[in-house]
């Protein structure tokens, strides 16, 4: 009878086996035997007593009972004792792997740092990429029924669809049988006074049935009704976030309130954090609708949402919303987005634009995780050549080969599960890391978190990693010992070339320069749009972003006083040395305008929407390249006049050659912008005369081209926004503390306005925040796989 852990048990008998089939058998046999040897016993008593030795065993086995009721407990008694002993062996064998694996590993801590090092590189960067792709880009949206709720979109005459909506086509889609509730709403900011300075909140207004389409879960009060909006009911939900940082957490709701815009409104119900629809908003305000609000059906302010009827399909939602939009041509042709509804899962609209980004870089990571397995196989290949005499004195003393396996095997797994939860901790820390880096960047931010469902991932990676990366090893040095015991020599036990570890490092190598060469050639993406010119020169410019929310500003005068008041103020700030405002600044939002060309058809024609003062031009460096810049002339109640850009003229007038040039054949020309100016006209908009024309500048970043865009005095224009911003150029070697002397001078004018001051050029830096973040963690995967190659070569 042999000790080992085999298929022999430790309790010994021939073929015995771990399952415990023959066991269960063996018992079963004794346990008869004991019923026979009782019944027996019994029936020598009775024919002691008198009886017959047919009659006595038959009384016998009366007295006893169920022979058949017997043997069956007596089998099933058998099996539950060879069940638990099973696991008490199983349990034994694995104390002993771990015991074993753990004496290894204090014998060779290098290896078992170098593998402990690498499980938890691999498990944490892949953990943490999974939890925010998971999050983003699986999880449904964290509402009831999720499946149900849509984006609804506009379409175009090319059929081209695009998310953003008018209230009007909104106010018919909504009659659709096919919708069971839906919503409007859109991003705006407020200004929030009370106690210390005023400052902005990023906000939502939302109309119709908004968060009853959602139904968000509110962690405090309830959410805001359809009938509030209509009756413009002076309350507000608050963030989480907010709740807890602006209003002390109270959960007294009835005797909270804020004043935002110079209005005070009660807070009814905080948001629960994650339930946001757009990552980073604050405040959601109510907001009226009727079918003829922002003028035309052609203004598209808002974004809608809604939730299908019960059983409603997207295609089936699709073709009713078409016939509506059909409606709609046939009331107003003027109606150019109304040739048909788009309908998609609100998921995908949320997610769109990360989708791409969040993939590649899961990608980058996989490979990351297979170079770590690769290294890890690499470096077990190489230590299992170490093991082969080891292997083949255990074999020779009796023990079997799987169970040999199964030992080695568990070498790996101890170290993987070690490895493990160091990559869990580098992934909780990580995944902080990338949220808080990536708030304002990824969409649903909210939500992510180091839940039970990441911790199950990381486990799966865990266990996965140490089996894969183990059991080449272990069967390798089985098979290397198995011929080393039966060659009987130490040669036999040294030998081999080492191909399947080199194979490896080839492996390791090749990863790591694909991702070193995709992230070299995002880089160098980088580099080419760093090198494009912006068009103007952000150096030693400020700029003072304003929004004029306050009861005071209903008036139009007041607004351009407010301005006019506010350029006085900042130039007499010492290191000062010119200052502009307008209503839209580079790197900020801006408005676009339908516009017609006087004497052209040009159906469909837009363009970007600037009001700018006069010094506008000279203050960010744009060049005038032909014709003149506004001046004190350019006032109300003159003719209107305005600029374009050279895109502009190259599009509209191109008849001269010269206009490809400088759009010289432009200037005289006239145009209108009838979306935004004729609401506030009363009637139709002003002919613009085109007194000059200006260089393209990138409005946004230097990874778009320039716009088509139209300028127009802050003097003249009719078009009422209280949006308001300063550019400012201050001298060279201008003293520390003029921004923020600069932001006084606008706070003491109104100190219920929240005032934001910043550098132009941080402005410009941070328009390709997203690319640099993605360049930095395809980076980072790249110096982690170049590490790891560093350390596999080494090992």
């Amino acid at each position: 009878m042999t000790g080992g852990y085999g298929k022999r048990g430790r309790w010994g008998g021939d073929d015995v086996t771990r399952t415990g089939g023959t066991e269960r058998e063996r018992l079963g046999r004794e346990f008869v035997e004991e019923i026979e040897a009782h019944i027996a016993m019994r029936a020598q008593e009775l024919v002691a007593s008198g009886m017959s030795a047919e009659d006595a065993r038959a009384e016998a086995e009366r007295r006893f009972g169920d022979m058949d009721a017997a043997r069956k407990e007596a089998a099933t008694a058998a099996r539950r004792r060879a069940r638990r002993r099973w696991w008490v062996e199983a349990a034994d064998e694995i104390r002993a792997d771990v015991r074993h694996a753990l004496r290894l590993a204090r014998r060779s801590p290098g290896f078992a740092t170098l593998v402990i090092s690498i499980f938890a590189l691999g498990v944490g960067l892949s953990t943490t990429m999974f939890a925010v792709t998971d999050h983003v880009l699986i999880r449904p949206l964290p509402y009831p029924r999720p499946s149900e709720l849509v984006a609804l979109g506009s379409v175009t005459e090319q059929k081209e669809t695009f998310y953003s909506v008018s209230m009007g086509n909104w106010a018919d889609w909504r009659t659709s049988a096919v919708l069971a509730s839906t919503g409007l709403y859109h991003s705006t900011s407020v200004t929030v006074t009370g106690e210390g300075d005023a400052f902005q909140a990023a906000a939502v207004e939302v109309a119709g049935a908004y968060f009853e389409t959602l139904g968000p879960r509110m962690l405090v009060g309830r959410p805001l009704t359809e009938a509030e909006g209509q009756a413009g009911a002076p309350v507000v939900v608050v963030s989480e976030d907010f709740w807890r940082r602006d209003l002390g957490a109270d959960p007294r709701l009835g005797q909270q309130t804020l004043v935002l815009n110079g209005h005070r409104l009660d807070v009814v119900g905080v948001l629960a954090r994650g339930q946001e629809l757009t990552a980073g908003k604050e405040v959601w305000l109510p907001q009226a609708w009727h079918p003829a609000s922002g003028g035309q059906r052609n203004n598209i302010n808002w974004y809608a949402l809604a939730r299908l009827a019960p059983g409603v399909t997207l295609g089936r939602a699709t073709e009713a919303l078409a016939a509506v939009a059909a409606g709609i041509r046939a009331r107003d042709p003027e109606g150019i987005y109304s040739w048909g509804v788009g309908v998609e899962p609100l998921r995908e609209q949320v997610v769109e634009d990360s989708t791409t980004v969040l993939r590649t870089l899961m990608a980058a990571v996989a490979l990351v995780l297979v170079a770590a397995w690769a290294n890890l196989a690499g470096l077990g290949l190489a230590r299992s050549r170490r093991r082969t005499h080891d292997v083949a004195v255990r074999l020779s003393l009796g023990a079997r080969r799987g169970r040999v396996v199964r030992q080695l095997l568990a070498e790996y797994v101890v170290l993987a599960v070690a490895g493990g939860a160091l990559g869990m901790l580098l992934a909780w820390w990580g995944l902080d890391v990338v949220v808080r880096t990536g708030a304002r960047l990824l969409p649903r931010a909210g939500e992510i978190t180091f839940d039970g469902s990441v911790a199950a991932f990381a486990l799966l990676i865990i266990l996965v990693s140490g089996l894969l990366t183990g059991v080449g090893p272990a069967l390798r040095a089985s098979v290397a010992g198995a011929r080393a015991m039966t060659a009987g020599t130490r040669g036999a036990v040294h030998g081999g070339r080492g191909l399947p570890g080199s194979v490896m490092v080839a492996v390791e190598v090749a990863l790591a320069v694909a991702l070193l060469v995709n992230g070299s050639l995002l880089a160098r993406s980088l580099r080419n749009i760093l090198a494009h010119d912006l068009g103007y020169d952000p150096t030693r410019v400020v700029t003072l972003d304003v929004r004029l929310n306050s009861g005071r500003y209903d008036d139009p005068g007041e607004v351009r006083a407010y301005r006019d008041e506010l350029l006085d103020r900042v130039r007499q700030v010492r290191g000062v040395e010119d200052a502009a405002v307008a209503h839209s600044v580079p790197t900020g939002s801006v408005s676009v305008s339908f516009i017609d060309i006087e004497g052209e058809d040009q159906p469909n024609a837009g363009a970007a929407y600037r009001m700018v003062s006069d010094d506008y031009f000279r203050v960010l460096g744009i060049r005038v390249l032909e014709g003149r810049s506004f001046d004190a002339g350019d006032v109300a109640g003159s003719e209107r006049v305005g600029l374009v850009n050279q895109s502009f003229a190259r599009r509209f007038w191109p008849e001269a050659s010269g206009a490809a040039d400088d759009g010289r054949n432009a200037l005289g020309k006239r145009f209108r912008a009838p979306s935004l100016e004729a609401p506030f006209n009363g009637g139709p908009a002003d002919w613009i005369r085109v007194v000059g024309v200006v260089g393209d500048f990138r409005g946004f970043s230097q990874e778009f081209e320039p716009r088509v865009e139209v300028y127009v005095s802050t003097r003249q224009s009719p078009y009422y926004t209280r949006a308001t911003s300063a550019v400012v150029k201050l001298r060279p070697g201008a003293p520390d503390g003029t921004l923020e002397s600069i932001r006084q001078r606008a706070r003491d004018l109104d100190p219920e306005l929240a005032v934001t001051a910043q550098s132009l050029e941080g402005r410009v830096q941070a328009t390709l925040s997203e690319r640099r973040l993605v360049i930095g963690l395809l980076g980072t995967f790249a110096a982690t796989a170049l590490l790891l190659v560093t350390l596999g070569v080494y090992g």
